[in-house]
């Protein structure tokens, strides 16, 4: 692999000799991962600077602290219980008789004239029409077709040469009907003569017939019913009325008087005492030997990052990589990388080299969709319902999976839930600005019927393992 640009354009590593930073000196910052910002426009390779700093662990000489025991005077307090007779009062309960007035209710009847109306059944008639069914006849006169035959004669005359011509003949079928025929008659050459044939002629002979209809005719009757006529009269009634009367009584009540009695109680005073007690106090001696770290060194390396070839940005497309550390010393590096949630490509690294303070990364497009994120975890809410309003089965489902660079085609296989057999494929159309498909089965169900819809989701795109992910999902009704 050629290295010339490392070696021409990379930052010279930095040593920083221990003994110019004092103990306990802070270190320069370090950046051990670094961003990088793709666009359609950024230059390819990328390149960055990344720093570690090494520590190195010294030994020192250090004071140390010991606990050294005096004896000491201290005051203390403590409580001395003593005993001594108080008063106090008692709230003693006693019984006196006491009269007492109260208002006594009692119920009275009082009179009041109220009117009364009672009910008697009468009978009234009146006259209605009603109507009764008869039978009426009268004479129409008809016309019926007649038929006869009858001879008829006429003059043939005869002419030089011959002739023919057609005659019409008529007569009447068993139907009655009027039939009629043409046929030819030839005259043979020769003087006029009579001939004669018989004819049917019919005529509409008028005859008497009797017609009937139903009518219906009215009458008077009587027709009664019983009514309930209403009388009034004036009765006396009684209503009950509540009063009150004074009574006077007499009940126990229960009272109190306030009583002072003695009782002899403990109580505390506090007194001063003094005591002699051990304490401690710190000494610094010296001396100890500890270690501790301190800045060593700072490594700095030039990371050229190359991007694939095939890994294009259009547009306004960006993406974010990190670039890391993975392990750093004087002679050895490698880097890491890490893909931002709005790549547009997953990357890994193809090869890695280093030389010097330089380091060589190698990208290779990899597989940025599989099963697990681009599978049946991304298909919500998948129903299986019945529309009243189309009288078909539909079903909905969202697709939460969304990229410009991975083409979904849905189709949806209709089974009975009963039997397995398959009803029909449905093809999913184009779902809304939410991603929310609902297509309906174009077969007629009865809409108890019971179903099952495995919905195929074939998914194709270059950042897909094989090109190709295939998977189901099935809902029932």
């Amino acid at each position: 692999m050629n290295l010339n640009f490392i070696r021409t354009s990379a930052v010279t590593l930095l040593v920083a000799a221990s003994s110019a930073f004092a103990a306990g000196a802070s270190a320069p910052k370090e950046t051990t991962s670094i961003q990088i910002k793709r666009t359609a426009t950024t230059a390819n390779p990328a390149v960055v600077t990344l720093t570690k700093n090494l520590f190195k662990t010294e030994s020192y000489e250090d004071n140390y602290t010991v606990q050294v025991p005096y004896q000491a005077e201290e005051i203390y307090t403590v409580d001395i219980p003593y005993q001594v007779d108080e008063q106090y009062t008692v709230q003693v309960p006693y019984q006196v008789d006491e009269q007492y007035t109260e208002q006594v209710p009692y119920t009275v009847q009082v009179p009041y004239t109220d009117t009364e109306t009672t009910y008697t059944n009468e009978q009234q008639c009146n006259n209605v029409t009603r109507y009764r069914n008869e039978q009426q006849c009268h004479t129409v006169t008809n016309y019926r077709n007649e038929c006869h035959s009858e001879q008829r004669c006429y003059i043939v005359p005869g002419d030089s040469g011959g002739g023919c011509h057609d005659v019409q003949e008529c007569g009447t079928n068993a139907l009655g009907q009027q039939i009629c025929k043409t046929r030819q008659v030839c005259d043979s050459q020769g003087s006029p003569q009579q001939r004669c044939d018989q004819q049917q002629v019919c005529n509409q002979v008028p005859y008497q017939d009797q017609q009937c209809n139903t009518v219906q005719v009215p009458y008077n009757d009587t027709e009664c019913h019983m009514v309930q006529v209403p009388h009034t009269r004036q009765v006396t009634k009684y209503r009950d009325e509540t009063r009150y009367r004074t009574e006077t009584g007499t009940r126990t009540v229960t009272k109190y008087r306030t009583e002072t009695r003695t009782r002899t109680v403990t109580k505390t005073r506090t007194e001063t005492r003094t005591r002699t007690v051990t304490k401690y106090r710190d000494e610094q001696k010296c001396c100890v030997t500890k270690t501790r770290q301190v800045f060593d060194t700072q490594l700095s390396f030039q990371v050229t990052v190359n991007f694939p070839q095939d890994a294009v940005l259009t547009g306004k497309q960006s993406e974010t990589i990190t670039i890391s550390l993975a392990s750093a010393d004087a002679t050895t590096a490698s880097v890491a990388v890490a893909v931002g949630k709005d790549a547009i490509y997953n990357y890994s690294i193809a090869n890695q080299a280093v030389s010097g303070a330089g380091i060589l990364v190698d990208l290779a497009v990899a597989p940025k969709f599989d099963i697990s994120n681009a599978g049946p975890s991304t298909i919500k809410g998948l129903l299986v319902d019945y529309s009243t309003t189309f009288q078909k089965f539909r079903i909905t489902f969202t697709d939460s999976f969304v990229s410009s660079q991975v083409t979904s085609q849905y189709t949806i296989d209709i089974n009975d839930a009963a039997t397995g057999d398959l009803i029909e494929t449905v093809a999913v159309g184009k779902g809304d600005a939410n991603h929310k498909f609902v297509t309906r089965i174009t077969k007629t169900l009865d809409k108890h019927s019971k179903i099952v819809a495995t919905v195929k989701i074939r998914r194709t795109s270059a950042q897909i393992a094989n090109g190709v992910l295939d998977f189901t999902v099935v809902g029932k009704n």
